[in-house]
């Protein structure tokens, strides 16, 4: 842990990449003290994923695209493309996890930050199509 504690604290665009989350912001609360101000910044990725994904048909189809590298890869920009423009997940598609392996709603992200002791002063959708919330350690 550093040697002072710091009085703003941003984390933009991190927390959709981390295998754990909660360890890191747990891990940013601690570098703040009491009045410390918290911003974090994740994309809004809200899609529609059809009930066929994640079902073993799925995985079987899955399974022999990635062998086909030439197909993979046009699926792979398929799948991105519509999720990115349509927010849909058509069956056959899927969303690529070298991307973001987590995903948050206004909620969600919410409640992770609550769970780790910060209160929540004002959270939002931003015009650029991004979460936002600001925070506290009280």
């Amino acid at each position: 842990m550093a040697a002072t504690a710091w009085d703003i604290i941003l984390s933009c665009h991190v927390l959709e990449h981390l295998p754990n989350p909660g360890a890191c912001v747990a891990e940013l609360v601690a570098l703040g003290h009491p009045g410390t101000i918290y911003f974090f910044e994740v994309p809004d990725e809200v899609f529609t994923s059809y009930r066929c994904n994640g079902s073993a048909w799925q995985k079987t189809w899955l399974a022999w695209l990635v062998k086909q590298p030439t197909l993979f890869k046009l699926f792979d920009f398929l799948s991105t493309a519509i999720r990115v423009k349509f927010r849909r997940v058509l069956p056959g598609l899927f969303v690529a996890l070298r991307e973001h392996i987590n995903f948050y709603s206004l909620p969600g992200l919410t409640k992770l930050l609550e769970t780790h002791g910060l209160q929540i002063l004002t959270a939002r959708i931003l015009s650029t199509g991004h979460i936002g919330v600001v925070a506290i350690k009280p």
